[in-house]
């Protein structure tokens, strides 16, 4: 048995299959439900899922954003520490570069986000050592994986 991707998720990412349960990161859910994927998190990241889940645009009382954020961090496998070395590409966004730095310390195959500045890493002069994709992509990904016959 092949195992698991190691993925990392934006908050948005996580919100869209935790709270949304948006069909178009289904295939994410189901992935991750089914063991052919694992989220990586750690504290910083816990910390803006929590404070995101707290934005009254998302609609949650206290007790629905606590059972969303224990749902998604029962989940996620911790990674401990924060930061990375220097020669890891920059987001102009230091909230973002967090998943970035995530991702290189978790030795995270892909790190799965919406947000257009995380995104132009990928044009970075020095590539990260993990792909980044938007969701659409990744399942496509999970897609063409799951026809290929395991050995």
């Amino acid at each position: 048995m092949t195992p698991p991707l190691r993925l990392v998720f934006d908050t948005n990412v996580v919100i869209d299959i935790f709270r949304f349960r948006d069909p178009s990161t289904g295939p994410l859910a189901r992935a991750l439900e089914q063991g052919r994927i694992r989220c990586l998190t750690d504290t910083g990241c816990l910390e803006e899922l929590r404070r995101v889940l707290a934005y009254p645009k998302l609609k949650l009382d206290e007790a629905d954003a606590a059972s969303l954020w224990k749902a998604y961090a029962a989940r996620a496998e911790h990674i401990p520490g924060s930061g990375w070395p220097a020669h890891l590409p920059q987001c102009r966004d230091q909230d973002d570069q967090r998943f970035i730095e995530l991702a290189a310390r978790g030795r995270a195959d892909w790190l799965v986000s919406k947000d257009k500045l995380v995104l132009k890493v990928r044009r970075s002069l020095l590539p990260p050592p993990f792909e980044i994709l938007r969701p659409d992509e990744a399942i496509a990904r999970l897609e063409r994986l799951a026809e290929v016959p395991s050995s």
